[in-house]
């Protein structure tokens, strides 16, 4: 696979990864991306996030069939991410982490430098149509768009004038229901609950594609329970006082009124 042409290493390093963990008698399991064998029709659902679109593209586009998404939670709200957890951080060992941080929102923050990151030239790698939608260019294989950092992403970005509609309907439907907190700025320490946290999101990772994809069947409402017992057992309660701790005290500090 030539993923960026001249970009990419002619060293075979998966098979060098697996002939040194032999040597000491250690087994590996590899495995591909989900959206893969969907994609390539060996796989009857998907259930992910936005790339459930690009996915269901490839497996049309190769005449393997067609996709329908649904979104199982139409009236929740949704909340756009920040930086934290999601592949941006600043060194401990910054000498300037306030300037640091403020490069990281001058390229989040300041359209053309976004789009210069995200996108890399536009006329080059990308342009944009009379409506304001992206075009790819031939020069895009050696820079896709939005090919690295997810949390630069913007949610003015320009959209692909090739987007689905299926994809169009569902993005209507975030910004129609997108939860915008009163009071910004509050940013959860997990450091006294790090252990506690950890095996949370553990459980949490164990079982949520089984409840997505409906694998209980019947059985749901009492694995639903089980799962609930887990997560209690697991200082759930001792991680919500604090997180709830946390904010009162942000908000006392900034006088903000709790109800």
């Amino acid at each position: 696979m030539n993923w960026r042409p001249g970009k990419c290493s002619g060293r075979d390093l998966v098979g060098d990864m697996i002939a040194a963990l032999k040597r000491y008698g250690i087994e590996i399991l590899l495995y591909t991306h989900p959206g893969d064998s969907f994609a390539n029709g060996t796989s009857a659902s998907y259930s992910y996030n936005e790339t459930i679109y690009s996915v269901g593209k490839d497996l049309e586009s190769a005449g393997l069939g067609t996709y329908e998404a649904y979104d199982l939670a139409p009236d929740f709200k949704r909340a756009r991410g920040s930086y934290a957890d999601d592949a941006i951080s600043i060194a401990t060992n910054s000498q300037d982490p306030v300037r640091a941080a403020l490069v990281l929102d001058a390229l989040k923050a300041f359209p053309e430098v976004n789009n210069l990151i995200i996108g890399d030239i536009q006329g080059k790698h990308f342009d944009l149509d009379e409506e304001g939608n992206r075009v790819v260019l031939e020069g895009s294989a050696g820079y896709p768009w939005n090919a690295w950092s997810w949390a630069l992403q913007r949610y003015d970005q320009p959209q692909d004038a090739t987007m689905d509609p299926r994809q169009k309907e569902f993005l209507a439907i975030c910004d129609a229901n997108e939860y915008v907190p009163e009071f910004t700025g509050f940013t959860f320490d997990k450091s006294a609950v790090e252990t506690e946290l950890y095996v949370i999101n553990s459980i949490r990772d164990e079982y949520k594609y089984s409840f997505t994809l409906g694998v209980y069947g019947d059985n749901t409402a009492a694995k639903f329970e089980e799962f609930k017992g887990k997560l209690e057992a697991a200082g759930l309660e001792k991680v919500t006082e604090e997180f709830k701790a946390q904010y009162k005290a942000y908000c006392e500090g900034k006088g903000i009124a709790l109800e």
